[in-house]
C-alpha cells in the first residue's frame, strides 16, 4: 500500500493485517521502491491512496511500474469522471471515499480475481464513453449530415434490398433512390454499394444517423 499520510497508511495496514490472506506492503514515502518491495513480498495487489487529487499521473506510473500487480485506488469521489479518470491510468479497482472499511477486503480481492463493481450510474456512463470511443473521429460529424431520408434508404441498402426494392418500400421512384444513394455514397466518402455495406458493418450507427 502506498500513502504519503502515516496515520492513514497505519490505520489501513492495522485493518489488513487481520486478514491473514492477503500480503501486505506499507510506503509512506520511497514511491521508487514499491516495484521491488512487491517483488520481493509477492504481494497480490497494490493499494494507492488518492487523497484528494484527480491527478492520475503518479498511479498511472505505478500500474506502469508494476504491471503485474492489480493496483486499488482508495479514496476517490465516486463520480464518473473520476471513475474513467482511474480506468484511463489502469487502475484495477477502487474503493470510494465514503465506502465503509468492511468493503476494503471485497474490492481487493475483486481486483485480485479481475473483478470491479461500480454503481449504476457509473456504469451506465462508462458504456457510453465506451461507445464514444469505438467511434472512429470524425464518423459521427459525417452521419450527422445525413437527412433522415437518406438514413432510411442507407439502412435498406445495409438489409441487401435493391433499388428497385427500396424505391418500392418507401414509394419512391428508382430514380429518387439513385439520387439519394449518390448523396450518401459522397458523403460517406464510398464509391457504391460495396463499400458502402462495410461502412455500415463496421459503423452501425450509420444507419440511424437520421
Amino acid at each position: 500500500m502506498f500513502s504519503r499520510h502515516r496515520l492513514f497508511l497505519d490505520s489501513i495496514g492495522a485493518f489488513l493485517a487481520g486478514q491473514a490472506a492477503l500480503r501486505i506492503v506499507l510506503s509512506s514515502s520511497e514511491i521508487e521502491r514499491l516495484p521491488k518491495d512487491l517483488v520481493r513480498t509477492s504481494a497480490e495487489a497494490l493499494l494507492y491512496d488518492c487523497g484528494n487529487t484527480s491527478d492520475m499521473r503518479e498511479a498511472s506510473a505505478l500500474v506502469e511500474a508494476c504491471a503485474d500487480v492489480p493496483l486499488v485506488a482508495l479514496g476517490i469521489a465516486e463520480t464518473p469522471e473520476n471513475v474513467i479518470a482511474c480506468a484511463d491510468a489502469g487502475i484495477a479497482g477502487y474503493l470510494a471515499m465514503h465506502a465503509p472499511i468492511s468493503e476494503l477486503e471485497p474490492a481487493v480481492r475483486r481486483a485480485v480475481n479481475g473483478e470491479c463493481a461500480c454503481n449504476p450510474r457509473v456504469t451506465a456512463l462508462l458504456f457510453r464513453e465506451l461507445r464514444r470511443r469505438r467511434t472512429p473521429e470524425g464518423a459521427g460529424e459525417r452521419a450527422e449530415r445525413l437527412t433522415p431520408r437518406e438514413a432510411d434508404v442507407l439502412a435498406l441498402l445495409a438489409r441487401g434490398l435493391s433499388n428497385k426494392q427500396i424505391a418500392s418500400e418507401l414509394s419512391l421512384s428508382v430514380a429518387t433512390i439513385k439520387n439519394h444513394l449518390h448523396h450518401v455514397f459522397s458523403k460517406l466518402d464510398v464509391d457504391g454499394r460495396a463499400t458502402a455495406l462495410v461502412r455500415v458493418r463496421n459503423e452501425p450507427w450509420l444507419v440511424r444517423s437520421g
